[in-house]
């Protein structure tokens, strides 16, 4: 057979999911950002909360197409399961592509983990 059928995420579902989202972040009194991607990695949904930090809309895009390249939830392990530290953790968010990106102190990280420098203002 050469073709598989498949469930996909409807809007409505994902509309369920970030509320649900929204719901517990704001039980817990954090802001928080959310994407929520198809298993192609492709946006279906992005909110940033009241107060939700400028960086985390990048940083939870990035998690969100982690999650559905690895098809499993992101975490500090690796698409086999195995235990990760920080430098590979942080590694494999950067490689979800090179239009993602992290910004740091006076200089940021490209998926491609050529650091990219700029001068601050001031």
């Amino acid at each position: 057979m050469y073709v598989a059928e498949s469930k996909r995420l409807t809007h409505q579902g994902a509309k369920k999911i970030m509320s649900t989202a929204v719901d517990m972040a704001n039980q817990a009194g954090i802001a928080i950002s959310c994407a929520i991607v198809d298993a192609g990695g492709h946006m279906i949904l992005l909110e940033r909360m009241d107060g939700g930090r400028f960086h985390t809309v990048h940083s939870c895009t990035t998690k969100a197409v982690c999650a559905a390249s690895n098809r499993r939830p992101t975490t500090a392990k690796g698409a086999a399961g195995q235990d990760l530290d920080v430098s590979h953790a942080i590694g494999l968010a950067l490689a979800a592509g090179p239009e993602r990106w992290t910004a740091m102190e006076g200089w940021c990280a490209g998926a491609d983990r050529r650091p990219m420098y700029w001068r601050r203002r001031g």
